[in-house]
């Protein structure tokens, strides 16, 4: 996840297969649950049998936290403060600025009606990727996740700052037993904002399991584990109503959202006790690949559902479907190689030279 070169010195994340395929498959559990699920059309039309299948997708973003936490964790050892905030610019704007303007074309052009609302002081402060703190709404609801990860990034940035980034251990625990609290008591919203409740305990896991996959398993850790786990299992469940129909909210479908969570925490498990060697490595240039499409993929799969999903005269639903995710992952490629190819090397330019007039390289 990183999204630059690392300077000479620093100690840059090495490629994982087992990670870039996680984002895929977390990436398309999202895309197929905003296509089939969220906002589908009911009726002869829709897909039910396959919707029992994709109402849980939405925690694919509960997979991504948690992939966060561990990988940019790991791209803050051994940087500085500006080096890791360089990181994750590059890391985050270049494709982002393209999906924007793509999505905003997309949704005024298309029949639809999504975009219904943009017009240019929306479309630009979307390119601060901070739109909630300037009074606009997203260009595209899914971008509220970014605003999360900014709020993990700044939490590390305030580390690495006040040299603690090596205390980071007890740190998490902190943050840990800061949620725990705050899911039985209330703490306040600065203290819940800080926290990034209720979304903390899988950035604090994700952190915990780099910890144990940089040098091994101990008691403590395996302890913070379970509770980053509980806490988030906790919240996943009553959080289910804003993403799922309040019919569809059974015991069953409760069950199922710990089950998908505590599948998650056992994959990073069984990843981590394998230390990444050899994982996947022999789809390792298919994992990197789609892995690379994950950004794009997850901040451009509506276009897809704009143009085929929400007008009709595109056919059965199936076909609906598989036109808009062919569709999506077209775009996502091409947006990711124009991303990494012109507006990166730019981006990365700039930044350099900024870097180096304020004397922080």
């Amino acid at each position: 996840m990183t999204g630059s070169a690392p300077a000479e010195g620093e100690r840059a994340p090495e490629r994982q297969s087992f990670l870039d395929l996680l984002r895929f498959v977390a990436a398309a559990a999202v895309m197929l649950y905003h296509f089939t699920y969220r906002d589908a059309p009911s009726g002869g039309n829709s897909l039910p049998l396959i919707q029992a299948l994709t109402r849980h997708g939405y925690l694919g973003v509960d997979v991504f936290f948690i992939i966060s936490g561990f990988v940019v964790l790991w791209s803050a050892r051994g940087r500085s403060a500006s080096r890791f905030m360089r990181a994750r610019i590059l890391r985050l704007y270049p494709e982002f600025w393209i999906a924007v303007l793509v999505s905003a074309l997309v949704f005024t052009l298309a029949p639809g009606g999504f975009g219904a609302s943009l017009n240019a002081r929306t479309i630009a402060l979307n390119l601060t990727m901070i739109p909630q703190y300037l009074g606009a709404p997203y260009v595209d609801r899914v971008y509220w996740t970014l605003g999360v990860e900014i709020k993990f990034y700044a939490l590390l940035w305030a580390l690495i700052v006040l040299r603690q980034i090596g205390r980071i251990e007890g740190w998490l625990y902190g943050w840990l037993a800061l949620l725990a609290v705050a899911s039985i008591v209330d703490v306040g919203p600065v203290l819940r904002s800080v926290s990034i409740f209720p979304y903390g305990g899988l950035f604090a896991s994700g952190g915990l399991f780099f910890l144990v996959f940089d040098s091994g398993w101990t008691l403590r850790r395996a302890a913070g584990i379970v509770v980053g786990f509980a806490v988030s299992a906790y919240h996943g469940v009553g959080g289910m109503n804003g993403f799922m129909d309040a019919a569809h909210i059974t015991r069953s479908a409760q069950v199922a959202t710990v089950g998908i969570i505590l599948l998650a925490f056992l994959a990073f498990t069984l990843f981590v006790r394998r230390s990444g060697k050899g994982a996947f490595a022999g789809i390792a240039l298919v994992a990197e690949t789609v892995g690379a499409l994950t950004y794009p993929l997850y901040l451009l799969h509506n276009t897809g559902r704009e143009i085929f999903l929400n007008a009709p005269g595109w056919g059965p639903r199936w076909l609906a479907v598989s036109l808009a995710t062919l569709f999506s992952l077209a775009i996502s490629w091409g947006v990711m190689r124009v991303g990494n190819s012109l507006v990166k090397p730019t981006l990365r330019r700039v930044l350099d030279r900024t870097l180096h007039r304020l004397s922080l390289t």
